[in-house]
């Protein structure tokens, strides 16, 4: 990760991790800086968006790899605040996947905590784009002038409001992560239901409802998308890993039908570690 120089009136840096999965144009645009996870083959450790892209993550996983996955190390986060002290902030807003999925918010509050500059640290209790937004009105609240109390503030409230909701092929690899309980993953082989799954208030992986059909599920999706927009959502992602086809037809209809912003982009290699292909994800804020 690099930070170039940026207007003296922008104080505060503000730096997501790379499970956010915000596309890249809008990163740059929000002036947002991403700090990446680990995914983890046997001995060989990849540094996402740097030595492994999802679909070479897909592909491990297609050959039966198994993977497991590491969040930033210390010296990572010490890294990335140390380019935007470089880089002319003076102060840093770190906004996080939720802690109850990964162990990045409690590395990150022990860098700060020895860190001789303010340093904010908001877990968002969600990831993927519901991360990528909350970490984009940060963005944008920076760009205002303000403080890093008020940055860390717009993205809490953003994450508070926003929602992630996904269908997966398999609910093995979360079982197996020890993202999702025994009792939910054994839905997923109980009389053809497809789970329904989403982030609950505590930042965890729960079954949201369950459907007859995959067709029937991705409706649900779509619906949970256009209800967010109803409720005053400004923005839409639909997440896919692996295959995009399904992910992108659902993208165009949600296209035809709303009138925010609606983004297409792949998960993280570290989040399609967990889901496995066939991800078919929307999130919103």
């Amino acid at each position: 990760m690099s930070i170039s120089k940026q207007n003296r009136a922008i104080r505060v840096a503000v730096i997501t991790d790379s499970t956010a999965s915000i596309p890249e144009h809008v990163r740059i645009a929000a002036g947002v800086n991403v700090v990446n996870l680990h995914v983890l083959a046997g001995a060989q450790s990849f540094q996402e968006n740097v030595d492994i892209t999802p679909t070479e993550c897909a592909q491990l996983i297609a050959q039966k790899k198994p993977l497991t996955t590491s969040q930033p190390t210390r010296a990572d986060f010490e890294r990335a605040l140390q380019q935007a002290w470089d880089a002319g902030f003076e102060e840093a807003v770190l906004v996080l996947i939720s802690s109850a999925l990964s162990g990045t918010v409690s590395t990150a509050r022990t860098v700060a905590e020895a860190s001789d500059r303010t340093v904010q640290v908001v877990d968002s209790q969600t990831s993927g784009m519901a991360l990528g937004f909350a970490a984009v009105a940060a963005g944008r609240a920076a760009a205002g002038g303000l403080s890093a109390d008020e940055v860390a503030a717009a993205a809490a409230l953003a994450a508070a409001g926003s929602g992630a909701y996904f269908l997966v092929d398999s609910l093995d690899h979360l079982r197996r992560g020890g993202r999702l309980g025994a009792a939910a993953a054994a839905l997923g082989t109980l009389l053809g239901l497809k789970p329904i799954l989403t982030i609950d208030d505590s930042g965890k992986i729960v079954v949201s409802s369950k459907v007859r059909s995959r067709a029937a599920a991705l409706g649900h999706l779509a619906q949970h998308a256009r209800d967010a927009v109803e409720a005053g959502a400004s923005g839409i992602a639909v997440h896919y890993f692996g295959e995009p086809d399904r992910a992108r037809a659902l993208a165009d209809e949600l296209r035809r039908e709303v009138q925010v912003p609606v983004y297409l982009s792949s998960a993280s290699a570290v989040l399609g570690s967990h889901v496995g292909p066939g991800l078919v994800a929307v999130t919103f804020a």
